[in-house]
């Protein structure tokens, strides 16, 4: 066999391997590229891909003059991915209720007491559509109302919202939040007949386990009644959470 036959197969036989090493290569030098490439638009500046937030601690969102358009902008896809998080199915519902739409408010309810119907939330905001319904039922359109009717099963047809609230307020007579929720449920059903809600506000501070969090949701409560109740919740508060300045007498 002749010298240059021989090294021409010796050359075909080294192809594969040596394409191989050379795409090899080239892979290795476009990773090595992407790799610094954040660096480069770092440095460089002009190149940051990263969007700057204009609006970091919303505060131009809070003035804006249209909330319940601008806050479908951050519901719609919140309720899209994240079905299962009891916070956007109670948003929800705090959204679609003030914009009278029921049937999309009843959703996000009874998806939030799916997950927990025990819920402070779901308790205050099953009240709170009862009395929605009952003052505006008969403008739904027909239909809407059929639906609503059949749907909205949380409420016992033969117990009254006040039992249903006190039947709450029994049962978790030993949890701040839930008392707080039947507190605020009372007040809102019979103002004139309630004056005891808000020394009940008061006790809630002597329940063992009241997180801090809680207490000052009690504060706030006592402050929307513009309660004659709240420089004594100030004072005990302030007992047992000394550090904490939210708890200080206004000046």
């Amino acid at each position: 066999m002749e010298l240059r036959t021989v090294t021409r197969m010796l050359q075909n036989a080294r192809r594969p391997q040596k394409k191989a090493r050379k795409e090899a290569q080239k892979a290795e030098r476009e990773a090595l590229a992407r790799k610094n490439e954040p660096n480069k638009a770092t440095k460089e500046g002009d190149s940051d891909p990263k969007k700057k937030d204009d609006d970091p601690d919303g505060a131009k969102l809070a003035t804006t003059t249209e909330p319940m358009t601008d806050a479908m902008k951050f519901l719609t896809p919140l309720l899209q991915f994240s079905p299962n998080s009891i916070d956007a199915q109670i948003a929800g519902f705090e959204v679609y209720i003030r914009r009278k739409k029921y049937l999309l408010a009843l959703r996000c309810l009874l998806a939030a007491s799916a997950l927990d119907n025990e819920h402070s939330k779901v308790h205050s905001q099953t009240i709170r559509f009862k009395l929605a319904l009952d003052k505006d039922l008969a403008t739904l359109p027909p239909k809407v109302a059929e639906i609503i009717k059949s749907e909205f099963t949380l409420l016992p047809e033969s117990v009254s919202l006040t039992q249903f609230n006190n039947d709450y307020l029994s049962k978790h007579r030993d949890c701040a939040r839930r008392t707080l929720s039947g507190l605020s449920a009372r007040k809102l059903l019979a103002h004139d007949l309630a004056p005891s809600a808000d020394a009940d506000v008061v006790r809630v501070l002597k329940i063992d386990d009241v997180a801090m969090e809680e207490a000052i949701e009690g504060l706030e409560l006592l402050q929307s009644w513009k309660s004659g109740e709240l420089e004594a919740f100030r004072k005990a508060a302030a007992a047992k959470w000394p550090n904490a300045t939210v708890f200080a007498a206004s000046s």
